[in-house]
């Protein structure tokens, strides 16, 4: 791509006419820009995970890949992490022993739960980055259910 030279022109959609030299002398070309608006939301993410019940609950490390399934209006490739890992029986303050993000969108997570409840969910949340800079996030959902034996 050509740094562009001169822009001079304005439809009422908002987009721009711009021109710029090109890489031989006496070559040039124009492009047409069209801004983004508003109401442009960023990336869009429907993450899935290839393991989303842990079980059986015998308290193993299990490694969880994420794939984000993500689109964008205007970035073919948005960058997608994992960002944070709820655990809805974890600790109320500092590192959770249960889960470890090892990757962009791997983490390991714990297969237990509390005796006395109804199971454990783990809220992976993603974040995806398209090259405008706009992130979105969407959460993802593993489970370790309580064994259905003693009901």
């Amino acid at each position: 791509m050509f740094p562009i030279d001169w822009a001079n022109t304005i439809n009422n959609a908002g987009q721009i006419v711009a021109g710029f030299n090109g890489p031989t002398e006496g070559s040039y070309g124009t492009v047409r820009l069209t801004p983004v608006g508003g109401e442009y939301g960023g990336p869009v993410s429907a993450p899935t995970v290839d393991t989303s019940v842990l079980t059986p609950p015998d308290h193993r490390m299990v490694s969880v890949s994420v794939d984000p399934h993500v689109t964008d209006d205007y970035d073919p490739e948005p960058i997608c992490r994992i960002t944070q890992v709820v655990n809805s029986e974890g600790p109320l303050s500092g590192a959770d022993p249960a889960v470890e993000i090892t990757h962009f969108l791997s983490v390991n997570l714990r297969a237990t739960r509390l005796g006395s409840g109804v199971g454990r969910t783990y809220t992976i949340k993603l974040s995806c980055t398209d090259a405008l800079g706009v992130t979105s996030t969407t959460d993802v959902v593993v489970v370790a259910p309580h064994d259905q034996g003693a009901q």
